[in-house]
């Protein structure tokens, strides 16, 4: 009896891995093929949040730019802009890497690529974005808090001292004067003045016409196109599209896509990784700061 159970446990065997084998056969080749598919590598760069420092951006430029595995860069932009001097250092690091370590850059946006977004994105080669996203807002904002009003409606006085007339431009607590203000405006038109020139220069728009396509106005993505600020409206398909044009890659090659992996701030704060105090001590003089300082914004 035992040995008929064990003929039919092995006829069953036998049976099952012949039923199974056409399709595992087929898995192991398709694995097979995938390993040893050509792959080119293609790094991916999320703008997509407001723009304040330089540093994370600038690192991974370097890395990719540097890295001669990396055949092109995509820039995945969704962002309103930010600081001035922070958009701008990038924007002029993309330049230097591009004319030292050659290779395409795309630059695609779903929803948003404003003001500073907009200036990283002009360094690109060719830019897609949705046909209703926001495109542009090509402007300068300085602006700060000013309170005076109210501390005089309460009565508290705040007194300092200072050296030059203009050191108190901007200050949350005291009311700015004519000169004052005047310094202010001239700060945000030569900041202007630097950003359509670049602007200009890169997407080959004349510079007599910024009222047009600058001074601060939003576009839709079909807008824009049609005022020369992006290349063409698609979605990632165009843009990987167009980076297998630019870098040569064939359509038999797969592109593997390189990007850096971000900490959420539980896993920073779990790890210790992140130099941020939240402490409310922390909190209040980050709160302090922003009234007590102006910024100037491509916002």
């Amino acid at each position: 009896m035992s040995k008929i159970t064990g003929y039919l446990s092995t006829t069953l065997m036998i049976l099952f891995f012949i039923s199974v084998a056409p399709s595992l056969l087929t898995n192991i080749k398709k694995q097979y093929q995938e390993v040893l598919k050509p792959h080119i590598c293609v790094a991916c760069i999320n703008v997509n949040c407001e723009i304040k420092e330089t540093e994370s951006y600038i690192k991974q430029l370097n890395k990719y730019f540097k890295d001669k595995d990396i055949k092109a860069i995509l820039l995945q932009i969704d962002s309103p802009g930010g600081a001035a001097g922070s958009s701008q250092a990038i924007f002029n690091e993309l330049l230097a890497l591009k004319k030292e370590f050659p290779k395409p850059v795309v630059a695609i946006s779903n929803n948003c690529c404003a003001s500073g977004a907009y200036y990283i994105a002009a360094t690109a080669d060719h830019i897609i974005a949705s046909p209703s996203a926001m495109i542009g807002s090509i402007g300068v904002v300085v602006g700060f808090f000013n309170i005076s009003n109210i501390l005089k409606k309460y009565d508290v006085n705040y007194i300092d001292k200072h050296a030059g007339i203009y050191k108190t431009a901007g200050s949350p607590y005291l009311p700015t004067n004519l000169e004052q203000e005047k310094m202010l405006q001239e700060l945000s038109d030569d900041i202007y003045r630097q950003f359509t020139n670049d602007i200009a220069s890169c997407r080959k728009l004349s510079l007599k016409e910024t009222d047009k396509w600058a001074n601060g106005k939003i576009f839709t993505g079909d807008q824009a196109l049609k005022l020369g600020l992006i290349d063409e409206t698609g979605s990632k398909y165009n843009a990987i599209k167009k980076i297998r044009e630019l870098a040569l890659i064939k359509d038999e090659e797969e592109i593997s896509w390189v990007e850096e992996k971000e900490n959420n701030a539980l896993t920073q704060f779990l790890t210790g990784k992140t130099n941020q105090d939240f402490s409310p001590d922390a909190i209040a003089q980050s709160i302090l700061n922003k009234l007590n300082s102006s910024f100037v914004r491509c916002h």
